[in-house]
């Protein structure tokens, strides 16, 4: 299946919000939820859409974006203890540290992910918190629950049936809206025991803040600072990439990272249900919006439409991951 490319002036328009709620507070009040209630800037630009097709996710292929977390020796049955000191003696050819632990009849792995807590650098910490009744918006670390159902995703047209027959599609997934976590890392564990779970997982770096090759520029909303760091500029869809995560993997985003909301896929096995899949989130927070979540929405039309940015092919679900 071919979709073919286009040029056309999109608009970047960068928000602040509490990107998962539908919280609602009045305009520039920076201290609660509320998709949208800080604008940031929204600039004109002639893009390329970009049309990428999703790759299985591993360690390696996510690394620029964060960490892949799955168990690096799925499916080996060992017998305790004797097998567990086989294990950590090969822990040169292991992608994590390990140890025996629980009397010898389990394996620890640490650490498997890079935790980001960037907040002391938030403009909010020196500020007292101006939260009214019913905000949700709290600072310090926490650990959540997203249910999420499964997105629709766009039919192959009909120009494009006849596509190559060795890239099988299960449908097209438009990239409307990216967004990111300036002062801390994602992490999203899914809670599925579930043959045939899977989500998708989009990514892009971050264009440079001030590059004028490379426009548009995202001012007015907080980032933190460091040589690491992604710094404030918006996606760049030229080198925005996607990922096919399995049910028993779970996923850090790097903080400032830009990426889609979750999209969780239909699993084939729900028949013509259509069973949510839901997700252990853990993140520090502020008590500021604009610093805990920054969305760029793609539109036209002066901002009346949204449009995708960037399309994703999604591979048939049937197949799983090759790790």
């Amino acid at each position: 299946m071919t979709i073919p490319s286009y040029s056309a002036p999109i608009q970047f328009a960068a928000f602040s919000s509490t990107c998962c709620s539908d919280e609602k507070v009045k305009d520039g009040d920076n201290t609660g939820g509320g998709s949208g209630t800080t604008r940031g800037t929204s600039t004109n630009v002639s893009v390329e859409v970009k049309v990428v097709t999703a790759q299985p996710l591993t360690r390696d292929n996510f690394s620029p974006f964060g960490d892949a977390i799955y168990n690096p020796r799925p499916g080996r049955r060992w017998d305790p203890p004797a097998a567990a000191t086989k294990v950590i003696a090969d822990q040169a050819n292991l992608p994590f540290p390990v140890n025996a632990a629980n009397q010898g009849t389990a394996l620890r792995y640490a650490p498997v992910s890079n935790l980001q807590d960037l907040t002391a650098q938030a403009p909010s910490r020196n500020v007292p918190s101006a939260l009214g009744e019913g905000r949700t918006v709290v600072g310090g670390p926490t650990m959540s629950m997203f249910v999420c159902s499964s997105r629709q995703l766009e039919k192959p047209g009909d120009d494009n049936a006849a596509g190559s027959k060795s890239e099988q599609i299960e449908g097209v997934f438009p990239v409307k809206i990216l967004e990111r976590h300036p002062y801390t890392s994602q992490t999203f564990i899914p809670l599925s025991s579930t043959p045939g779970t899977k989500y998708l997982i989009v990514v892009a770096p971050t264009l440079p803040q001030s590059d004028p090759a490379n426009p548009p520029v995202t001012v007015g909303l907080p980032v933190p600072k460091g040589e690491t760091l992604p710094g404030a500029g918006m996606p760049d869809l030229s080198r925005l990439q996607a990922f096919v995560s399995e049910g028993f993997q779970a996923v850090t985003y790097a903080a400032g990272t830009w990426h889609a909301p979750m999209v969780v896929l239909r699993n084939p096995s729900d028949g013509e249900g259509d069973e949510p899949l839901s997700f252990v989130v853990y993140q520090s927070n502020t008590t500021s919006a604009a610093e805990n979540c920054q969305e760029v929405v793609f539109t036209v039309g002066n901002g009346k439409e949204e449009v995708a940015g960037a399309k994703v092919k999604v591979p048939l679900l049937k197949e799983k991951s090759k790790l």
